[in-house]
């Protein structure tokens, strides 16, 4: 849990000096935007030195890649706990207008979507419900899977038997 937490405060010091910076990490669709991938990357070092840290200094240097997977996975799934309790304080309290922001655009997408006004109207008023939760559930679930796909591959190299 330390090691996510450590994860989970180094991805959010760097949306706050990429928020701070003026840095838009939602660009349209075309346009490269590599401030985007780097908290990917945070998160793949952070996983890459946990396990090696829990490897080295809590089993003596001996870890099967069954334990590494799962440290990794598990240390990328409390990051990302993490790393949604700041999004949500952030939407909230910090800046709920790019909430707003991210609601209107996909508002626009399902005018666009949508066959009639009526239909239009219901889509928004779920979009309106579900939004929040998609993206909470979304942050979870696609930072734990990043954890699990860069532990599937360090684990493979972190392993040691006796």
């Amino acid at each position: 849990m330390s090691y996510g937490l450590l994860i989970g405060l180094l991805v959010i010091v760097y949306y706050l000096i990429i928020y701070f910076a003026g840095i838009d990490l939602y660009k349209p669709k075309g346009e490269t935007n590599y401030f985007g991938k780097i908290d990917y990357l945070i998160i793949a070092i952070g996983v890459f030195l946990s396990i090696k840290r829990y490897r080295d200094n809590e089993l003596d240097g001996i870890i099967t890649y069954k334990n590494s997977l799962f440290f990794g996975t598990a240390t990328g799934f409390f990051a990302s706990i993490i790393i949604t309790l700041y999004i949500i304080i952030f939407f909230k309290f910090i800046d709920p207008s790019m909430f707003h922001d991210i609601y209107s655009l996909a508002e626009k997408q399902l005018l666009i979507q949508s066959n009639s006004e009526a239909e239009a109207d219901e889509l928004l008023k779920m979009a309106k419900k579900m939004i929040f939760p998609v993206i909470i559930f979304a942050t979870i679930m696609g930072n734990t899977f990043i954890a699990f796909l860069y532990s599937v591959f360090v684990s493979f190299f972190m392993r040691r038997k006796k």
